[in-house]
């Protein structure tokens, strides 16, 4: 995730689109260049039979002449090149922000600052494009100027030795015609050389990404994670983004198989970087993180991330229709699996309700839809999928309060027998969780259930008291009494654990074993 996060889209983009050059390249060298060779060389052996080795050499000393112009203005030329290409991805950077933030451009009315600034871009890459030009135009004259003299040189050479006697008329027409034959060399060696430069320039920063190293992966002899029972364990982790901010501080707990587990506290607290640490979108900096015993570091990433579904606040849908989307989670799926989970996420309604149902399109990153909408459809992808451990990042954050008591049932029904990690802001969707975290700047000040956390009195209880307006900051309600009205009990598609005998693997194949009977409990 490092590479995503430090590198800017545009950027990425444009140097991929620059990889054709290396496919120029290798057509370069293998079909131009080294077949000129050969030419000049059976020029320079006819030249030298058809005169004598005098006039080779005259060809030759030119022919280098203009060689050196070549390398030499192209090797001048090459920093203002390097400017050139850095300006055009400065400016299809411009663009790539400016088409994704399109609404913020329109909220803002910045539609002429966005002009102006990319006018500014396109000026600086025509100004960079200019200076590289006239450089290498430098060079292309003074070679003409050279290929203008090194010709009059032979004819004055041939036809001295003409009014002498040695050679023949013919001779000179003969050179007078195969000249353009021995300048073509000439002429492409050049070019190639200045192309090779410029190619090699352009894929510059497509061999840097290529060689970046990705800051998590695997590690030699990984295994596929096997899940048993769910267990998740943080022991001592602590984290940093940058190396002078600590963003998560020696924090350990254990959630036993088949819980539920809530993060709260304020923005910026690290709630949502513990996520990220579980799905090894990150190496802890110390400490370690444990699924039923294994080192997240010891197994293959291929196999933790086919365990684990995630309901992201800001879910993106690809520009494709809505049951390619959701099939995403589980390319085999059958539509009727598809149309069961949606109607355990509660939106299979709204899509049918569209002119083209389930194959309507939804924009770029789904921008044809509401947030409610676009949340309902990343559940319905994780019941789709049906993992073990589930992780929700305020997954309700955009529904109203009729559509949130569908989708908590259909979370019910998904959390049943699985690990579940919730962060929540609305404090009312997990007061059913068998514990709650308290994250205040990367650290566990709080834990409990909801009604220990209200009786301490503490950060939980500041927070649910501002959330009620002191409503409830003097009742403590059972967790019987705060339960939703239960939905039909048969589930609208087979969303409970799968329940082998076996030990399942990454495929989320798993039984239920500690499922019902483990707590959450600090690690010691």
């Amino acid at each position: 995730m490092d590479f995503h996060t430090s590198k800017d889209s545009g950027e990425v983009l444009k140097a991929v689109e620059q990889a054709s050059s290396l496919n120029s390249l290798i057509e370069l060298v293998f079909f131009e260049i080294s077949p000129i060779l050969v030419d000049l060389f059976v020029a320079m052996y006819y030249v030298t039979t058809l005169f004598d080795a005098y006039m080779a050499f005259l060809i030759l000393f030119m022919g280098m002449a203009y060689v050196w112009i070549g390398y030499f203005f192209t090797t001048l030329s090459q920093p203002k090149r390097r400017t050139y290409v850095e300006k055009q991805r400065t400016e299809n950077t411009t663009v790539n922000e400016t088409v994704h933030n399109w609404q913020t451009v329109a909220y803002f009315n910045r539609g002429d600052y966005e002009r102006e600034r990319y006018r500014g871009n396109i000026r600086s890459t025509i100004s960079a494009h200019y200076q590289y030009y006239f450089r290498s135009m430098g060079g292309h004259a003074l070679q003409d100027w050279v290929i203008t003299f090194g010709y009059t040189a032979c004819c004055v050479f041939a036809i001295s030795q003409i009014i002498t006697g040695r050679k023949p008329v013919g001779n000179l027409i003969t050179f007078i015609m195969y000249w353009s034959t021995i300048m073509n060399p000439l002429y492409v060696m050049s070019y190639s050389f200045r192309h090779l430069s410029s190619t090699l320039i352009d894929a510059e920063r497509l061999l840097q990404l290529l060689n970046t190293n990705p800051s998590v992966m695997d590690q030699e002899n990984a295994k596929d994670l096997v899940i048993k029972e769910g267990k998740v364990e943080f022991q001592g982790i602590d984290f940093a983004y940058d190396p002078r901010k600590q963003i998560i501080k020696n924090v350990s707990f254990e959630v036993e198989g088949g819980k539920t587990v809530a993060f709260v506290g304020e923005t910026g607290g690290g709630k949502s970087t513990m996520l990220k640490l579980l799905f090894r979108f990150y190496d802890v900096t110390n400490g370690t993180v444990l699924i039923d015993d294994q080192d997240l570091r010891s197994v293959t990433l291929t196999s933790l991330r086919e365990s684990i579904g995630l309901v992201p606040q800001d879910p993106a849908l690809f520009n494709q229709s809505i049951r390619q989307n959701i099939r995403y989670a589980k390319l085999d799926a059958t539509d009727a699996e598809i149309e069961d989970a949606c109607r355990a996420a509660a939106i299979h309604d709204d899509i049918v309700s569209f002119p083209d149902g389930y194959n309507s399109k939804v924009g770029e990153r789904g921008v044809r839809l509401s947030g409610g909408q676009l949340q309902r459809i990343a559940i319905a992808r994780v019941l789709l999928k049906n993992p073990k451990i589930v992780m929700l990042d305020e997954a309700t954050s955009a529904v109203d309060s009729a559509i949130e008591a569908q989708i908590q049932e259909a979370f019910r029904k998904l959390s049943k027998g699985r690990t579940t990690f919730v962060i929540a802001h609305r404090l009312s969707t997990i007061v059913e969780a068998d514990q709650i975290l308290v994250i205040d700047k990367g650290e566990v000040i709080e834990r409990g259930t909801h009604n220990e956390l209200l009786l301490l009195g503490g950060k939980y209880y500041e927070l649910w008291t501002k959330q009620t307006a002191g409503a409830s900051s003097s009742r403590v309600e059972s967790k019987e009494g705060s339960k939703a009205p239960s939905a039909k009990d048969e589930p609208l598609i087979d969303i409970t654990p799968p329940d082998n005998e076996g030990d399942a693997t990454a495929s989320g194949k798993s039984d239920d074993r500690g499922g019902n009977t483990g707590e959450v409990r600090e690690r010691k």
